[in-house]
């Protein structure tokens, strides 16, 4: 029978990115029902950025020398112009000018490679994990998210099934694989993010941190466990850098990327898994 230690260690790497329908991770540990969440704390989601004016616009106003204009004045020059987005679920939301940028860069190429470095961090234990790997990702759906160190495990997605394999620790071990319905999977609001698809976050706000920082907020209850996000850019490539996310109960997962390349040519059949022998199928 597959040991509770291997398949946590394993659904431990994909629920950053990943929320179902089921907890599986209580199912994993024998838990008849899943355990109810942490209560969240209070967070006050960040109102709606309002357009700033075009410069045709801005150029029939006048503004007293004495009061300078707060757009101009404080803000770095990557939000003062903002465009409107129709979002997921058809809310309508205000997305910083160089978000939109990114999302058409990204948008323009079929697939996503990099390398990616990730910390869980777990306020309860007050202890950090640390995994690294390669992810994958074309559109539409697919995504191949490589863990090779510390505990190799794989999570590939062809946009229908979602698999998660990890090889056997000892020799003489099996192997063991999870299957799940895409249907199962409620939200990949990182996986988004990270394939700078910005619109797929339902209701999304967004509230700049830095220069090339921006705090994100999905509509409540259409993000699973996530109740904020983190975006951090490469301002000089125009590229996603780090996305961090903010969990109920505290947990963090904080993901960033290197070696990205746009556009890398990614057969079908690498999105698809295949058991090898000698694998325990856990339904």
């Amino acid at each position: 029978m597959p040991t509770k230690k291997r398949l946590i260690a394993l659904l431990s790497t994909a629920l950053p990115f990943l929320t179902f329908t089921t907890n599986p991770c209580a199912f994993a540990a024998g838990q008849a029902r899943s355990t109810p969440p942490s209560p969240a704390p209070s967070i006050q989601a960040s109102p709606t950025p309002s357009p700033t004016p075009s410069p045709t616009q801005s150029e029939h106003v006048t503004t007293p020398p004495s009061i300078p204009s707060p757009t101009s004045s404080r803000l770095p020059p990557t939000v003062r112009a903002h465009t409107q987005i129709q979002t997921s679920d058809n809310s309508l939301s205000t997305l910083p000018k160089i978000l939109f940028e990114i999302e058409k860069k990204y948008a323009a190429s079929a697939t996503i490679s990099a390398r990616f470095s990730q910390i869980d961090h777990n306020p309860t234990l007050d202890k950090n994990k640390t995994s690294s790997g390669k992810i994958f990702v074309k559109k539409p759906g697919k995504i191949r998210w490589d863990t090779e160190t510390p505990d190799p495990n794989l999570l590939v997605s062809n946009g229908k099934i979602f698999w998660f394999y990890t090889p056997p620790f000892d020799l003489g071990e099996n192997g063991q694989l999870i299957e799940r319905r895409s249907s199962e999977v409620q939200s990949q609001v990182a996986t988004a993010l990270l394939s700078g698809e910005f619109s797929k976050v339902p209701g999304i706000q967004v509230k700049q941190k830095s220069d090339s920082t921006f705090l994100i907020t999905p509509k409540s209850g259409t993000a699973g466990s996530v109740i904020r996000a983190e975006v951090t850019l490469d301002l000089s490539k125009n590229l996603i850098q780090k996305v961090a996310l903010d969990h109920r109960g505290g947990n963090r997962s904080e993901i960033s990327l290197s070696q990205i390349e746009l556009g890398k040519p990614l057969p079908d059949d690498f999105f698809i898994f295949k058991a090898p022998p000698n694998t325990d199928r856990v339904k």
